[in-house]
């Protein structure tokens, strides 16, 4: 997170070595009544498959904005053109999407998706088993 704590740094958007894709989540896939209640179904997800502090945050970004966003970058950067977002379900979270054709920590995606997060996109991550 940025220096305030509500904003996600660049590299929170860097796909990892070990990974094919930036991986991200769906949440409207689960279909919860509203965002809130999609974001409810989606953190016990996230708890089982990593570790999540009371300090972590979701950040919603709009699929339409980042393909714009991208398109428009392509325009100067031609590789960004091939930059994919896609569902890709995973056995135990059927939510699961990805970024495709991303390089490996690759800070001009992670810039352009970092630009797009305004406050109201960004919400707790953190789990609470015992209040389930």
């Amino acid at each position: 997170m940025d220096a305030d704590k509500r904003f996600p740094m660049a590299r929170a958007f860097h796909r990892k070595t070990e990974e094919r894709s930036v991986s991200v989540n769906w949440p409207e896939y689960l279909k919860g009544s509203d965002l809130e209640h999609c974001l409810e179904l989606l953190r016990p997800i996230l708890a089982k498959k990593r570790t999540v502090r009371r300090s972590h945050r979701l950040v919603v970004v709009r699929v339409g904005e980042a393909r714009d966003a991208l398109r428009k970058a392509a325009e100067s950067e031609s590789r960004l053109a091939a930059i994919e977002i896609r569902h890709d379900p995973e056995t135990n979270d059927h939510s699961h999407a990805g970024i495709f054709e991303c390089e490996v920590e690759d800070d001009a995606v992670a810039l352009i998706l970092k630009d797009l997060v305004r406050g109201s996109d960004v919400f707790p991550a953190f789990y609470a088993a015992s209040a389930a």
